[in-house]
């Protein structure tokens, strides 16, 4: 083997030591449920966020037009990423009034947290443009 050899196999070792270490932390602690091995505990492998900070807070919106026999129609922009609930709540109130009379608006939200997302079931249910009493 030459030098010229030697070096690429070196190079091609240490990025793979390097991913196996980078992505131990996950498949053990995610993929396989294991926290610590007997007394060892495994803090010392790389821990994984869905999100760390970038992106924490961001609700990913889509809304739907629901007819009068039950069928969902996706609209024409599907997905807005707005900051919170309320203000997707309150875009869609805004949307019903460019609907024709009597049209069923509802909402798929889903926020982004750092465990995952959190997704709002409740808003999918709540029809926007009906009359608040």
């Amino acid at each position: 083997m030459s030098g010229a050899d030697l070096r690429l196999t070196g190079r091609i070792l240490v990025w793979t030591l390097a991913m196996l270490f980078l992505t131990s932390g996950m498949v053990v602690r995610q993929g396989l449920g294991i926290q610590r091995v007997g007394p060892v505990s495994l803090d010392a492998l790389p821990r994984w966020k869905m999100f760390s900070g970038v992106g924490v807070g961001l609700t990913q919106v889509r809304y739907w037009q629901v007819d009068a026999g039950g069928e969902w129609t996706e609209l024409a922009s599907p997905r807005w990423v707005t900051h919170g609930l309320d203000q997707a709540l309150k875009r869609g109130r805004r949307l019903c009034r460019q609907l024709p009379p009597g049209a069923e608006l509802r909402v798929e939200a889903r926020t982004s947290r750092n465990a995952g997302w959190r997704t709002h079931r409740k808003a999918r249910e709540e029809d926007l443009c009906a009359a608040k009493g």
